[in-house]
């Protein structure tokens, strides 16, 4: 049996089963919070970090456990397990999010980022 983690504000309803679900002896929630956040297995090696602008650091320190710098900015260090979730997050931010580390990251955005130009481009959408 695999641990599960479901965020509840995307449980749009749920029903009770009958079935009861047995804990293991073994099992210990550390080994899946650390740091504020959910992992399975290893803790990974490789580490994200990015800084977050001025402009939304505040919503980001509500979150995240970071020092706000001389500019306003945070700079948040990330377990890296995944580059496509690293990638997709930093997009969400636009232009309010700068990769720090590691490099492969900011030449993995700036590759997303080509491909969509291109897309639109060849779409003949117009840029704006």
């Amino acid at each position: 049996t695999d641990v599960r983690v479901f965020r509840l504000d995307r449980i749009a309803s749920a029903v009770a089963e009958p079935t009861v679900f047995d804990v293991p002896t073994d099992f210990n929630l550390d080994t899946i919070v650390r740091d504020g956040h959910i992992f399975s297995g290893e803790l990974p090696d490789d580490e994200l970090v990015v800084r977050y602008a001025p402009r939304i650091a505040r919503w980001i320190t509500e979150r995240e456990q970071c020092v706000v710098e001389h500019d306003g900015s945070v700079i948040v260090h990330w377990p890296l397990a995944d580059d496509d979730w690293a990638v997709r997050h930093v997009l969400q931010y636009g232009m309010d999010a700068q990769v720090l580390e590691p490099a492969r990251i900011r030449d993995q955005v700036r590759a997303r980022l080509a491909s969509l130009l291109q897309r639109t481009t060849d779409s003949g959408a117009a840029i704006r």
